[in-house]
Order: structure tokens, then sequence, then C-alpha cells
């Protein structure tokens, strides 16, 4: 699937005037644990400016959604809702199935989940749930 080592030193990148970290980024693609990208403090403008330079996005440590806190499940709603509407690929990977997964209290979790699962095409592996963007079909 083209993953980067789980051993890569992260990364730093400057998105406007914050610092992020990523696990990793090689010409268009870049990858992020759910911690590094939604439990921080990032926004919509972070993503949209993300975007301009990486195509396929892997989020990393996906976990149950209903044990994070309502900022960081809001926050991946966001990202989603940015990467689906840019036309992104996204691979995610965590350790449980994506539906059990994507619980939580967020008010549009469950139209995020749908989202998913419409663009779900490699069936969930133990470990490994990918989405990947939609052609543009509409």
């Amino acid at each position: 699937m083209g993953l980067p080592s789980a051993d890569q030193a992260p990364v730093s990148l400057t998105v406007g005037a914050r610092q992020l970290t990523a696990r990793w980024h090689q010409d268009r693609s870049i990858a992020f644990t759910f911690s590094d990208l939604c439990e921080q403090p990032t926004a919509v403008m972070d993503y949209l400016q993300l975007c301009r330079d990486y195509e396929r996005w892997i989020i990393d440590g996906l976990p149950h959604l209903a044990d994070c806190p309502i900022a960081a499940q809001q926050r991946f709603i966001n990202l989603v809702d940015v990467l689906y509407d840019q036309d992104k690929q996204l691979v995610l990977i965590g350790e449980q199935p994506l539906e059990q997964s994507l619980s939580g209290q967020a008010i549009d979790l469950a139209r995020t989940a749908s989202r998913l699962g419409q663009l779900q095409k490699i069936g969930p592996q133990p470990a490994i749930m990918s989405a990947i963007h939609a052609p543009n079909a509409e």
C-alpha cells in the first residue's frame, strides 16, 4: 500500500503560523498520526493549505472516536470533509473496523461515517482501513 515505515523520525512542517508534526511526507503523499493531526489545535485552513501540496493522505492510529474529546472528533470530521471536497485520497489505519472507530458524540459523525463508507474501496483488514477518493462522477 505504499505506507511509510513505522520507525521513521517525525517531520516538522510549518503550516501557516502553526508547526505540525507529520510522520512522513514524500512527493504528493503525507502521513500523520491521528493524535498529531486531530488532537492538536488544527483548523480547516491548515488542512486546505496542506491539500495544495499533498494528494494522498495517510492517518495512522485512528482510535475509537467515542473515547476522544469532542474537539478531536470535530477536527476529524472537518478533515474528512476537506479531503472529500478537495478530491484527495485518504488511507485510515486503526486497530478496529472503521464502523466501530466512528462512533462518538459529534453531531456530524454519522455523515462522516456515511461518506467514508461510500468511499471505501479496500475492505477492512485487521489493522488497516482505507477510504479512497471518489471519482468526479457527479
